[in-house]
């Protein structure tokens, strides 16, 4: 498969301590409709033990921001992180000629303990399937290094299918793309800007979760196959598509024993279903009542997940005050469930920003949690335009937020346009769709 190249411009940050204040050269795109995908990483200090140090200081120093495409006619968006195996890998959709030519899903990757990521190359490039647009990509690898990707093949924004391809490891090759199956006819239907999610059983087989509207109106439903090794399935329906709710935002983690949580947003409330993936079974729907809402109009609403050290997984949910005291507020709570008693358990502890006249923006967040159980919480929302990170500590609560990137850089049109992921040295990668003519 031909490679593309971009060239890659490292932008510099001047740290003096952990605490020190972040300056950055910017560097500036000709267009105003230009979207560049940016990266940085936040080091780990070799000093400060983040399980040790007070709750109200910061643990991290900044290593250089980095811009990963320098296309001044692209449009990069959709952007995913999956941290395996010793490196940390990027996925992207990012055109491949001009502004308004066809995307392409591009990937790179950097080993832990080496400093450049590589030269971004093109793995499903948009032009074997004509005028389609390529986006969405969601990723998954396996223990022997073989990556596998989904991604949203759009024609005419109407009729969607699955795309795929995968690397493989041993023979150090990628696969030509292909389409697994339609996901989404053109009979009026409605696929939501939201991602794909990807998971894998212990045998490599990938099971794949898609949201989409059959029916043409806002009515969205989740949707799921697996790959038994010979075919797909058919689709299940992981939320209800009889009633008269709308369902979406699904989001998966691994839990332990082969099953996998899957978390999706229906009527301001959190349902979640444990899929089984040694049987193919899934549990019945239910509510999580720690993050049910009584008020539909509370503003935006958004949650992550991330599988703790003791096979638990921590939710944190990013949304309006709880009270009539906090209306203009944004908090950040964070949920622990326990898979085997099947039991939810609130945190004590609150993160509650300034006040925000324009709550209902909407709102991002991230939740990642390295070796150590130290969990890193990376937040945005669409009125301030600026994204910031906070440590959670289920004993002492939030930190004080750190914010590393300034307003009006970032580019929320539609899709995934950040992510964060710890590596193997504990180190944690943020990338973000980032435009920087303002």
């Amino acid at each position: 498969m031909k490679a593309n190249s971009i060239l890659l411009v490292v932008m510099l940050l001047f740290v003096t301590n952990v605490f020190s204040q972040i300056q950055s050269e910017k560097i500036i795109g000709d267009n105003y409709r230009v979207r560049n995908l940016s990266k940085t990483n936040l080091q780990k200090s070799n000093v400060e033990d983040l399980s040790n140090k007070d709750v109200e200081n910061n643990f991290f120093i900044w290593n250089a921001e980095e811009t990963l495409t320098t296309n001044m006619a692209g449009n990069a968006k959709h952007c995913r992180l999956v941290s395996k195996n010793g490196a940390t890998h990027i996925f992207y959709s990012d055109v491949v000629g001009g502004l308004w030519s066809a995307p392409a899903i591009w990937y790179s990757k950097k080993e832990d303990n080496q400093e450049d990521w590589t030269t971004p190359i093109i793995i499903s490039n948009a032009n074997w399937i004509g005028t389609a647009n390529v986006y969405k990509p969601a990723a998954t690898i396996a223990d022997n290094g073989n990556i596998y990707v989904f991604f949203d093949v759009s024609h005419d924004l109407e009729k969607h299918d699955m795309g795929f391809t995968y690397y493989n490891a041993s023979e150090e090759q990628w696969s030509e793309p292909e389409f697994l199956f339609e996901f989404c006819p053109s009979t009026g239907s409605t696929v939501w800007d939201v991602p794909i999610e990807v998971a894998l059983t212990d045998d490599n087989l990938p099971i794949v979760f898609w949201t989409v509207s059959k029916t043409g109106n806002y009515k969205t439903e989740v949707y799921m196959k697996y790959f038994d090794g010979t075919d797909w399935s058919e689709g299940i329906s992981v939320s209800d598509d009889e009633d008269d709710a709308k369902a979406f935002n699904c989001q998966i983690t691994e839990a332990e024993d082969n099953k996998t949580m899957i978390v999706y947003e229906e009527y301001y409330a959190l349902k979640y279903r444990i899929y089984d993936k040694i049987t193919h079974s899934l549990s019945d729907i239910q509510i999580i009542p720690q993050a049910t809402r009584t008020d539909v109009y509370m503003g935006a609403f958004s949650f992550s997940m991330a599988k703790k050290n003791n096979g638990d997984i921590l939710i944190a949910v990013y949304n309006q005050g709880d009270n009539i005291n906090e209306v203009c507020m944004d908090t950040i709570k964070c949920i622990n469930y326990n898979i085997e008693n099947n039991e939810f358990t609130n945190f004590s502890h609150r993160f509650i920003s300034e006040k925000n006249h324009e709550y209902l923006f909407n709102k991002y967040i991230r939740t990642a949690i390295d070796s150590d159980g130290n969990c890193i919480i990376t937040y945005f929302d669409e009125y301030t335009k600026n994204i910031n990170t906070i440590q959670f500590n289920e004993e002492t609560g939030f930190a004080n937020p750190q914010e590393f990137n300034k307003a009006n850089e970032l580019f929320t049109w539609d899709g995934v346009f950040f992510d964060a992921q710890f590596d193997s040295n504990d180190n944690i990668h943020v990338v973000w769709a980032d435009k920087r003519n303002t």
